[in-house]
Order: structure tokens, then sequence, then C-alpha cells
């Protein structure tokens, strides 16, 4: 079956995909998953030249994530705007053939057999009619803008097929590949140009699929590689590209587990959301000098990633130890899935730890946070298996959806005071979890927070009257109540000690900053006026100064 029949089909079919082992969301299966269903009815819109019209979707009952709309005549029916769930087009003139504007997009799917959350890849199009009737005036032929390879030259917008490739004329006067006619070639090289226009763009989808192809090379000239253009070409063992691209686009070299390496050329500024999710091939990649924006989960689920090494000329990024760092050092953005390590002690400069840092990590035993860290993104330590310890810094306020999903290692787990909301899926999975210590700050705790953990086992341990208790007694764990700490008059941050920071505890309380606890308030009233104040702050530096 070639690669456009089945592009062609996924305008009918919706066809779950399991993607990386949650990139981006909560938690997926570790098997792929197919599931066709009825074909999709297509709706018909009629227009005018020169109307507008807004598509939309209708999947409200999906949790979309992201959606790409595409018209198969840009230029007759062109779309003005797009987001994640419709589309405003504009006929520009009359055709005599049918438009047809298509929707590739994502959403969440949760399946209550296995407690899983899949993310899904699906299709949808729609058929545009414009009125012959309506067309006033001949439509004025567009002019290509003179380049080298079109001196002085008029084209009409036009496509076609060049041997085994599909292909679109730009209005910049260059070409994109659209297609691939798959045939049986298992190493190719694009052409660099087609009919005398410079190819500079490989198109969505192009090659999507082509599960026989082994080598590629993309010519000189090509600045873009556009989403999903290689996508699940899993038999892929070498890809050489330009010296001229500059960005990778979203899912561009999804699941292309052949891949060993990869060099990335100097002019290169951005990769996409997932673009070389699950290449399991590579052991080692080099971010250049101009590749400043690198999403979160560009290299998520390579199992066998050893090292991510940065140019010291980067401007946005660094490395430490083969980690992947932002330039200040503040943020955590991506810890190698095949790093040999057990042990990693996470750097006191670094305050952010981004979505999926250590994701699939499953050599990870132990990982030591320091108390600079402030927020721990969504996922961040998701299918860390062999996790068994792991400690919370006191600065974290929101314990995030998956945060430490599927640590089946994890026996115990403390969430310090100050934690205010633990949400959806945190310790999902977490089936070898013993005790948890839920503290008295804790205002929301999601009824989905420990799903899938062992209630026979798992004990809640808190205060008396706490939301913790009534989370454990309401969802059908174990609880533990523990005698409510004796704090000593001023220790408004509940630390143990009386200092300095117990004042500016109280200033930013007061300052509507941070809010202190329960406990801290019954101590902050350092003067005894029955008021918590700034004067409470004041007598605190006195009484550390030795005035008081």
């Amino acid at each position: 079956m070639n690669c456009s029949f089945k592009k062609l089909l996924s305008l009918f079919f919706v066809i779950p995909l399991i993607i990386c082992s949650l990139a981006g969301i909560s938690v997926l299966s570790s098997n792929a998953h197919t599931t066709e269903l009825s074909p999709v009815g297509i709706t018909t819109y009629n227009l005018n030249v020169g109307d507008t019209k807004h598509i939309f979707l209708d999947e409200s009952d999906k949790a979309i994530q992201s959606a790409v709309w595409t018209s198969n005549a840009p230029f007759d029916v062109e779309i003005i705007s797009q987001d994640s769930v419709s589309c405003q087009i504009k006929a520009n003139k009359y055709i005599s053939t049918t438009a047809i504007i298509t929707c590739e997009y994502y959403y969440q799917q949760f399946n209550s057999l296995t407690g899983q959350i899949w993310l899904i890849k699906g299709a949808k199009a729609f058929y545009v009619k414009v009125n012959e009737e309506s067309q006033t005036v001949p439509p004025s032929t567009p002019t290509v803008p003179d380049t080298p390879n079109n001196p002085s030259k008029t084209y009409v917008y036009d496509r076609g097929t060049l041997g085994i490739y599909k292909y679109i004329i730009k209005t910049d006067g260059t070409a994109e590949i659209t297609d691939y006619e798959y045939k049986l070639e298992t190493s190719i090289t694009v052409p660099s140009s087609i009919n005398g226009y410079t190819v500079t763009s490989i198109g969505e989808s192009a090659f999507e699929y082509c599960g026989k192809l082994k080598g590629i090379t993309i010519p000189e000239g090509v600045t873009e590689i556009k989403n999903n253009a290689f996508y699940y070409c899993y038999a892929i063992e070498s890809v050489t590209l330009p010296t001229t691209l500059v960005s990778i686009g979203d899912n561009a070299f999804l699941n292309c587990k052949s891949i060993e390496s990869i060099t990335f050329p100097e002019t290169l500024t951005s990769i996409g959301e997932y673009a070389f999710c699950g290449c399991d091939g590579f052991k080692s990649v080099n971010i250049p000098a101009n590749l400043t924006s690198i999403d979160f989960n560009a290299f998520a689920s390579c199992d066998s990633l050893e090292s991510i090494i940065v140019d010291e000329a980067n401007i946005a990024y660094t490395s430490v130890d083969g980690v992947l760092f932002s330039k200040d050092m503040k943020t955590l953005v991506r810890y190698p899935n095949g790093k040999d390590d057990t042990n990693y002690s996470i750097p006191d400069s670094v305050n952010t730890i981004a979505s999926n840092a250590f994701s699939s990590c499953a050599k990870l035993q132990a990982i030591e946070l320091p108390q600079s860290i402030k927020s721990i993104g969504s996922a961040a330590f998701n299918l860390c298996t062999k996790l068994s310890q792991i400690n919370i810094p006191k600065g974290i306020t929101v314990i995030e959806r998956s945060s430490f999903a599927n640590c089946t290692a994890l026996e115990s787990i403390s969430i310090p005071e100050g934690v205010k909301e633990i949400k959806s899926e945190a310790f999902y999975g977490c089936k070898a979890l013993k005790s948890a210590y839920l503290p008295e700050s804790a205002e929301t705790i999601s009824s989905m927070a420990f799903l899938e953990c062992n209630k026979s086992t798992l004990t809640f341990y808190g205060y008396e009257g706490s939301e913790s208790e009534t989370f454990a007694n309401k969802y059908g764990f174990g609880f533990i109540a523990l005698a409510p700490p004796v704090y000593e008059l001023g220790d408004a941050n509940t630390d143990g000690n009386v200092n300095i920071k117990d004042a500016t505890a109280i200033q930013k309380h007061l300052a509507g900053i941070e809010f202190l606890s329960n406990r801290g308030n019954s101590v902050a009233d350092f003067n005894n006026d029955s008021n918590i104040n700034i004067k409470d702050a004041t007598a605190i530096q006195k009484f550390i100064a030795g005035i008081l």
C-alpha cells in the first residue's frame, strides 16, 4: 500500500496511536494499540467568491491537544486562521473542482480497562464548493517573484507529480515536496529542484509510514522539514540534513527507531514537539550554537540516549555531564534516558524541572533535589521505574499531574508543608508505595492522585481533622493521625527555628505573596497583640539582633 493511499484512509478513520512514554500527557501504555472506527461523514459547504466561513471539529467530548488544518487548494479556498478546534476559510475564486479542508488532530482518551490515558491521532475532512455564478471578474493570474531559478517569469500556482514525488509551487517561487509515491526504494535523495524551482521544504506528512526507507538525503536549499514529515519511518537508519536547514517540525521523525545518529547543521534554530520522540537508536545529540528553541518533548523516550552536548556559543542552552539545561542553569530541560548513572544530584542553581524532564529514565534509583526547586513539571519523573528515593523540596506548592506516575519502586513519599494542591494521577501506578505524608497545607487533593496504588498497603500520615484525613477516609486508604508539632513562638515558617526567615515569611504573608500555614499563623504573633502584622516581623528582627 503506498503512502498516498494510507493518507487517504486517514481522512476517514481515526487511528489511535501510542506515541511515546507519556510524551506530554499523563500515562501511556508500553504496547501499541490501533483501532478502526466507522468512516466519518463528510460535510460539504457551498460558498460564494469572497465568502468566509468558520469550520468546527465538533469534537467537544475529546480533550483536543492540537490540530493542524490544511487546504488542498490554498490559493482558491484559503485558510486565514486556525486553532485546535476550528478554522476560518475564505473563497478567493471559483474553482471547477471540490476543495478539501483537512484537519489532523490529537486528543486524549481514557481507557477504563487499563486506567491509562492514550494520545490519539485523528483526522476529519470537509468539502467546499464555490459557486460559479458568484465569480464576477476573471481571476487574476498570480505572479511568482523573481528568483535565480525563475527570472521575470509569470507562473500560475501549480501542483504536480515528478516521478515518485508530488509537489506544489509556492508563491515565493520555490517548491515543496508534498508526497512520496511509495515504491521499493530503500534509499533516496530528494531532488534539489523541480522544473527549475528550488525545493525549499518537505511538506507535512510527505513521507509518513514509509516503512521500507532506510536512508534519505535532503538536498541543500531545503530550509524547513514540516510536521510529521517522516512520521513512523521506523526503518530509516541514516538521514543527511542540508546546511541550509532552519526548522524541524512537530513529530517530524517520531518513532524513527533505527536512526543511530544525526548531525544538526549550524543553521538550525528550532526543533518542534515530539520531533525525535522514540528514536531509540540515538546515543548522543549535539546541539549547535543557533539552535535556541527545543520543545521539552523533542527527545522524549529516546531510550539509548546517553548525553546531550551543547555548543558553548549557544545563548539558550547548556549541558553539564550530558544533561540539558537552560543557559542560566535555572531550568533542567532533559535528562538523557540512557545515561548509566543510578544516582543524580540536581545542581543548586536549578529552580524549575521541566515537564517530562526525567520521564522513562529507568536506570535512576535516587535523585536529590535542592531546596532551590520551586516548580516540578507534569510527568517530570513518570516511568522512573527504579526510583526508590526522592525528596520534594519545601518550596513546592503544587504537585503537578503525573509528576511521579509509574514510579513502581517508590515505597514512601513525604510531601512538605506548603504544598497546597496535588493534581490528578500525581502518583498514578506507584504500586509499591506503602506510606505517604500529606501536609496540613494541602487544600486540594485530586480523587485520582493515587489512582492504581495498592489501597490495602498504602497508609497516609497527617493531622487529625485535616484534608489529608478526609481524603484517606473518602477514598478507602488507611490513615494515621500525627500529634500536632509544638512550634516556638515566632517560628512563622515552621522550620523549627526562629530567625530572619520568619520575619520574611510574615512580610510575604502580609503582601499576599506566600501565605502562612495554619501552624505558622498560630505562632506568628510574636508581640502577643492578637494581630499578625509588620510589628511582629520587626519584633523578630529585634529579637535576633539582641535588642529585645
